[in-house]
């Protein structure tokens, strides 16, 4: 089965499982205490994760993925253009969520540290480097060509090289490696040598064991852009590109 033909049901089960803690979390929240900042900056999060979905599954309506010409003529309302220009908005709308979905994260560490001045200046300093980063990884991925357009072949254009956006895929998957470590390791310094209650210890644990399955998704996607820059056969780089999007 073709990558494209899986991609469909896991970003379904994917948004049903993210709503469902998301509501999870602020239902125990608001039962518990008030909802934080850190609370409505990961609804921004999930509401960037749907968004993205759906621009996939505008994508794959129209045929994204499918390279084979006799697939191609048996596809109902193939439409390679409009295929190519909904999963750059996908990938737009990628590269702007994951950098609010790091900041939920230092921003949940910035409230269980209270109390701790110079921990949560360190938090603060990271989560500006993450979102000036994220930002300038934004403006190169919609100005990749100027117009917009030219990247799914509506009309021409100035755009970036190959090269030069294989960069950019490469200063993604190391702000998200280096955030993701980052946001996973200082746990394990938070629970060495400090007082705290067991609440606050089992909201770190939880943390430490998130952030460390997220390193090892990064890492994956890491290694798909390898692949997907390497790649010669068409196909094989649009499956890696949909696989990286799982």
């Amino acid at each position: 089965m073709a990558v494209r033909d899986t991609l469909g049901p896991v970003m379904a089960a994917f948004i049903g499982i993210d709503v469902a803690v998301v509501l999870a979390r602020l239902g125990i929240r608001v039962k518990l205490t008030t909802l934080g900042y850190d609370d409505y900056v990961i609804v921004v999060g999930l509401i960037g994760f749907i968004v993205m979905c759906s621009f996939c599954f505008v994508s794959l309506a129209y045929g994204f993925g499918i390279t084979d010409p006799s697939a191609v003529a048996n596809f109902e309302n193939y439409n390679g253009m409009e295929a190519a220009r909904y999963f750059t908005f996908a990938q737009i709308t990628y590269v702007a969520s994951f950098g609010v979905v790091r900041i939920s994260v230092a921003l949940v560490l910035h409230r269980i540290v209270q109390g701790w001045p110079r921990t949560q200046l360190l938090l603060v300093i990271s989560m500006v480097f993450v979102g000036v980063y994220a930002l300038g990884c934004i403006l190169v991925d919609v100005l990749q060509c100027i117009p917009l357009k030219a990247v799914w072949g509506d009309g021409t254009g100035k755009c970036l090289s190959s090269s030069q956006l294989a960069g950019l895929g490469f200063a993604v998957s190391a702000l998200d490696i280096a955030s993701a470590l980052f946001y996973a390791v200082l746990p394990v310094f938070l629970l060495k040598g400090l007082q705290m209650g067991r609440r606050t210890k089992t909201a770190i644990i939880i943390l430490l064991g998130l952030g460390a399955g997220t390193v090892i998704i990064s890492i994956i996607r890491l290694k798909s852009l390898v692949q997907i820059v390497h790649s010669k056969n068409i196909a094989a780089a649009l499956d890696l590109q949909l696989e990286s999007f799982i």
